[in-house]
Formats: structure tokens, C-alpha cells, sequence
């Protein structure tokens, strides 16, 4: 959409992959993400558990669509079996992929765009899934004039020095 206005922002995308288990008994009410490990895990009201944390999947060399590879898959279980090992009974039912932003220096896009007033972007390389609320909460505020309730200036895209914003 910014380069419908001649904005370039310094962001691209990257394939990531997710993967699903049967349903199960009910055991987690919030999101479990770990900060020494790539891992992410939540579970759905039907009980399924979704397992993620940022786990790349490729492009098919035949096809050019996203697929999920196989070694990726088998990482993100063992990774979640360390964390919680009552997940070993539990068969894995899916796997899909999807996009997820990437900057180059990994750091979120968030806040006003220079030189175009009234412009906000708001986007969070590879967890836009889990921080969007947090991010939206910010721009808000920050759009209605508030004093936002976290420094945005991590997001700004004014320490690309090239980046293209006129």
C-alpha cells in the first residue's frame, strides 16, 4: 500500500511454517512463546495445538508456492517437546505455510511515516501474528495524539538511511 504513494519501506517477506496436533485436553489459556528458544505454542478452542516460532519453509523449485520442509518440522516438535514434554503422545494432524514481513535489520516497521502526514505503518518482521495487538495499540494512541505507552522509536523508519520515504 506505501507504494501506492511512492513510499518504500525496507521490508520484504519470508515463508514461515505452522503445524497443528489433534485436539486434546484443554492446557493452555494464553500464548507460550520462548525467549531461548524458537518456539511458540498456543491452543485452539477445539483443542488443537498450534506450534509454531518462526520455522522457515521454502519455495518449491517446481512450482514457486511456499511448502514446508521437512527437517523444519521435525526441529519445531523436538523444540517443543523440550519445553513440554506431556506433547509426546500427541500426533501432529497439518502443517501450512504462510508469509511473515521481514526488515533487514529484523526490527519492526512502527510509527509515522516522514513526510507524509496522517501515514502510520505498523508491521512486525516474522510475529506480526502474536505482537500485532500490542503494535496496533501503539499507532492507535500514537494517531490520537497520545503519548504511546511504549517508545516506538525501535520502529522508526528513519534509521534506514536509504530508505526511500519521499
Amino acid at each position: 500500500m506505501a507504494a501506492l504513494l511512492g513510499v518504500r519501506l525496507p521490508a520484504g517477506g519470508r515463508p514461515i511454517q505452522i503445524n497443528v496436533t489433534e485436539s486434546t485436553r484443554h492446557r493452555i489459556d494464553h500464548l507460550v512463546y520462548s525467549a531461548g528458544e524458537k518456539l511458540s505454542f498456543k491452543q485452539a478452542k477445539s483443542g488443537n495445538l498450534i506450534i509454531g516460532g518462526g520455522w522457515p519453509a521454502t519455495f518449491s523449485p517446481v512450482t514457486g508456492l511456499q511448502m514446508a520442509e521437512q527437517v523444519m518440522i521435525q526441529a519445531n516438535l523436538w523444540t517443543a517437546l523440550q519445553v513440554v514434554p506431556d506433547l509426546a503422545h500427541i500426533r501432529l494432524i497439518r502443517t501450512w505455510t504462510g508469509m511473515v514481513n521481514q526488515t533487514p535489520d529484523a526490527r519492526p516497521l512502527i510509527g509515522p511515516v516522514p513526510g507524509f502526514p496522517g501515514l502510520y505503518v505498523n508491521t512486525f518482521p516474522g510475529m506480526g501474528y502474536t505482537t500485532g495487538p500490542s503494535c496496533g495499540k501503539l499507532v492507535a494512541e500514537s494517531m490520537c495524539g497520545k503519548t504511546p505507552s511504549f517508545d516506538m522509536g525501535i520502529g522508526s523508519i528513519e534509521r534506514f538511511a536509504k530508505a526511500d520515504v519521499s
